[in-house]
């Protein structure tokens, strides 16, 4: 699948931590996020995995490493909760659906 920037997509997780995860923070294991950009564009000195310190990253590590995700293509993007909050996490690829 192409991972369009500034659409949104449904998050299908790999794992049941990461559905816990994302049920928890969001009420739903499947969020809407908006994507925004590729962790190695975002950062280009490493990617996701050397940014020491940011949330989205060091939430994203634990997800992939209890569900024993290898990460393949990461995105960064924000879902926004019913409060109209919005949070920044990144996803796999992998975990992206089209939503029609």
């Amino acid at each position: 699948m192409d991972v369009i920037k500034e659409r949104e997509y449904k998050i299908v997780p790999v794992g049941q931590n990461s559905c816990t995860y994302f049920e928890k923070k969001y009420g739903t294991p499947n969020p809407t996020i908006r994507i925004e950009e590729r962790d190695n564009v975002l950062w280009p000195n490493g990617g996701w995995g050397m940014q020491n310190g940011n949330p989205a990253c060091l939430l994203f590590g634990m997800r992939t490493g209890l569900d024993k995700m290898i990460p393949n293509e990461t995105w960064y993007g924000h879902i926004t909760t019913k409060d109209g909050w919005g949070f920044g996490e990144l996803v796999c690829e992998s975990e992206l659906e089209a939503l029609k």
